[in-house]
Formats: C-alpha cells, structure tokens, sequence
C-alpha cells in the first residue's frame, strides 16, 4: 500500500524521480533482471505496508511461464515504459506541467485531493531547483487548481489540474490501469 519514488542521484547530490512504485509494482527490478544491485535510491513517498523478499529467493520462484513470472514481465514492460515517459517530460515539458503531472501522480496513488510534501522534496522529484518549483506552484495556485499549505498541497479541482498538465499523465495512468486490468482477468 505505499509509494515509492526511483531516483536517480548526480555527484552534485541533485535527484531526479525517474520512476513511482504503488501497489502495483515493486523496487529491485535491476536485480531480477540479473544486476548485482540497483543503482538507484527508494524514497518512500506514502508510507504504508509491503513485502520484502530477499533478491535470491525472489528470483527461485520466479518459474519461467509462472504466473508470477508473467506479472513480473507485465510490470517491468509498464515500468521501464513509465522511466522512458519521465525522460521525454523532463526535456520537453515546462515545469507546471511537470509538477501538475506529479501532483495527479501523487494524488492517484494517496487516494486523496491532499498530498503531503515539501517544496524541496517536489524539486528532486522533477528535477527542478526549489526556487521555480515554488514559482510554479504560486502559478499553478493563481491557476485555481491547488491550494498549497505548508508541508500540504490540496488539489480542489484535479480536471482543472489536469488541464494544465502535459500528456505524460494520461500516458502513464494508461499503462498503468493496462497493467490493473491484466491483473484482474489474469490475461498475459
């Protein structure tokens, strides 16, 4: 039930979230692909429960042509495509709509219109200095369509939200609900 940010970390200490775990997905997927260890760091967004598999293990019962193996598959294929999405963002889209993204995001998975969150923490999420994120969000707050308080934003409006938001959004929830629905008819 929690959320996980990926980050990929630069000598200088900046980050940038490269890819959102929910309940959907799982971190370690370098691991299962035959890497010694990930690169990357796990922050936990939203706290909440999960399951934690030693990586050796983890890989024993991974059956070629199981149904965990399957599933596994399916959620790599949806993740490497949610890294891919984040890249094209981040190099072709302003900073609102990348922070209008990630906060729909971050609502989706907490199930709530308030998201709790920093400005500093935003930054790295999107790869931003904390300065134009606060920019930003005094936008996005003229815009009408969050309400920032501190260590809070609330979302009154997520369609007025999402109006200001890139494509990324929707292509992202798409692969994901894809993913739900594989999950639910047990399709490969």
């Amino acid at each position: 039930t929690s959320v996980i940010s990926m980050l990929a970390n630069l000598e200088t200490g900046h980050t940038s979230e490269v890819g959102l775990i929910g309940p959907e997905g799982m971190v370690g997927i370098p691991i299962i692909l035959g890497g010694a260890r990930t690169h990357d760091q796990a922050l936990v967004q939203i706290a909440g429960t999960a399951i934690r598999v030693p990586a050796e293990r983890f890989k024993n019962l991974l059956a070629i042509g199981s149904p965990l193996y399957l599933q596994i598959l399916r959620y790599t294929r949806t993740f490497l495509a949610q890294v891919s999405q984040s890249v094209v963002c981040s190099q072709h889209h302003s900073i609102d709509q990348r922070l209008a993204r990630w906060l729909l995001m971050m609502r989706d998975y907490a199930k709530s219109d308030s998201v709790v969150v920093t400005h500093e923490l935003m930054a790295g999420m999107i790869g931003s200095r904390r300065a134009s994120v606060s920019d930003a969000i005094t936008r996005l707050r003229r815009a009408g369509t969050i309400r920032p308080r501190r260590g809070t934003i609330t979302i009154p409006n997520p369609e007025k939200l999402k109006a200001l938001a890139c494509e990324c959004y929707d292509v992202m929830r798409t692969a994901l609900s894809k993913l739900d629905h594989h999950q639910d008819s047990g399709q490969p």
